[in-house]
């Protein structure tokens, strides 16, 4: 009996603990970066109409000084970069969070791209370029799968890049609706 007691005792003792000083444990590290990037837009009273979060970063679009850009925001260090040059089209898609880059399409006067920021380096790179609209953009593992969409006969074609060499093949014909 004496036994069952203690153990009544420790498990209720736990519990009290744990309720009067929940922060003590790990708890959920995601629902915690989930927290901290919201706390970084709202602090900043930040618009931000797409964002992406991982475990060390977040990234958005924002309307700011008249024009749309992308920023990113370390968790770590607590810096902030802005990502893009120069100014994206107000129909740009993104940004994309993906271990270390960031992605977004743009629509520039001659044409649709894919972009991608190295969020350590700070390079910024094209990584395709075309006079299609890309409607659309999912990233895995060493890929980055879009969707282009022609203006003249309104049919969709899915593509698929290999980030590793950069090499494109289309998984479809492009007559059909994706």
């Amino acid at each position: 009996m004496t036994r069952l007691k203690k153990f009544v005792y420790i498990i209720i003792s736990a519990s009290l603990i744990t309720a009067i000083f929940p922060f003590l444990l790990p708890g959920n590290v995601e629902y915690r970066t989930a927290d901290a990037s919201a706390e970084v837009l709202f602090k900043k009273n930040v618009n931000a109409s797409m964002y992406g979060i991982s475990r060390q970063y977040i990234t958005w679009l924002e309307y700011k000084d008249n024009a749309y850009n992308i920023y990113v925001y370390n968790f770590s260090d607590k810096s902030e970069t802005k990502v893009n040059k120069q100014a994206l089209s107000v129909d740009s898609v993104g940004p994309y969070l993906y271990q270390r880059y960031v992605y977004w399409i743009d629509h520039l006067a001659d044409g649709w791209t894919i972009n991608r920021y190295d969020i350590l380096t700070g390079e910024t790179r094209v990584l395709r370029k075309t006079n299609t609209r890309i409607d659309t953009l999912a990233i895995a593992d060493a890929y980055i799968a879009y969707i282009t969409r022609s203006i003249d006969t309104n049919y969709n074609q899915l593509f698929l890049m290999n980030l590793s060499d950069f090499s494109e093949r289309a998984l479809t014909d492009g007559k059909t609706w994706i």
